[in-house]
């Protein structure tokens, strides 16, 4: 019975039609994805780059910042190695012997350098 519908002309007419339709919308979806897969694995290597060039910009930012910091960390320890000499030379200046008189000026120098090194 089928062999009886393929020697029907235009049965067979309609059944080359479907075959060549299948492979043409098959063809074409094949094609559609290989262009889609394409155009993500551009995206993504154009990410990839960016990422790259944008990881390459921290790192040499972070090394600006630790160079940077190191200098400022070096400057306060020559200040606070300065301001500890002045105050340790005030200190030797308020307990010598000059300075012990009973003066209310001496009081009152003594006990402003007192309070502003947090001594009660």
């Amino acid at each position: 019975m089928f062999l009886t519908i393929l020697n029907n002309k235009y049965t067979r007419y309609i059944l080359e039609i479907l075959i060549i339709t299948a492979i043409l919308v098959g063809a074409y979806y094949i094609w559609k994805a290989k262009v889609q897969h394409d155009a993500l694995i551009s995206y993504n290597t154009k990410q990839i780059e960016q990422v790259t060039k944008d990881n390459l910009k921290l790192q040499e930012d972070m090394l600006k910042i630790q160079t940077l910091n190191q200098d400022i960390t070096g400057n306060m320890v020559v200040k606070n190695n300065a301001l500890t000499k002045n105050t340790d030379d005030i200190e030797k200046y308020i307990n010598s012997i000059p300075s012990n008189m009973n003066r209310p000026a001496s009081d009152l120098l003594k006990n402003t350098i007192k309070n502003l090194n947090g001594i009660n």
